[in-house]
């Protein structure tokens, strides 16, 4: 929420702003009643001089594809909500053909565990940046692998 922006760590300036937890809530029932279609990380990779710099100047954005899923399911939303809004409706949207998982097929899958606890450091960071406020965090959900286009990436 925008209480993490009172210590004014540039790692929280993103667009749009944080808000208050009403409006994080009422973000989660659009998910939840169908209202919202999908979530996206808005991952905005940032050298560190752009953001290790006084709030006013720094540049807005974090990186969010690894902890997308995690905090997702932080936020308390179901499995099916959250491979609907992260997968299903985003490919719908763009008009992107389902992924097939059959013999002959190019794998394009994740596999994830919901249950799985894990610590986002910089060394399990798989960005080439690291402006992310979540670093250091214990979390709960973790993607173990995703292949896509006949490449496999493993967490």
């Amino acid at each position: 929420t925008d209480e993490a922006l009172l210590g004014f760590d540039s790692l929280y300036k993103v667009k749009p702003p944080l808000r208050v937890q009403s409006d994080v809530d009422a973000l989660i029932d659009g998910l939840n009643d169908g209202t919202i279609d999908a979530i996206v990380s808005q991952h905005t990779p940032h050298e560190i001089e752009y953001k290790d710099v006084e709030f006013e100047i720094a540049e807005y954005g974090i990186i969010g594809l690894q902890t997308a899923f995690s905090l997702a399911v932080k936020a308390g939303l179901s499995v099916e909500v959250i491979v609907q809004k992260l997968a299903i409706n985003p490919r719908n949207i763009l008009s992107v053909d389902a992924a097939i998982i059959a013999e002959g097929q190019k794998a394009n899958l994740v596999v994830f565990d919901v249950e799985e606890h894990w610590e986002y450091t910089k060394p399990v960071n798989l960005s080439r940046s690291a402006n992310s406020p979540f670093i250091g965090h214990n979390l709960k959900g973790k993607v173990l692998l995703t292949c896509n286009n006949k490449k496999v990436f493993k967490s």
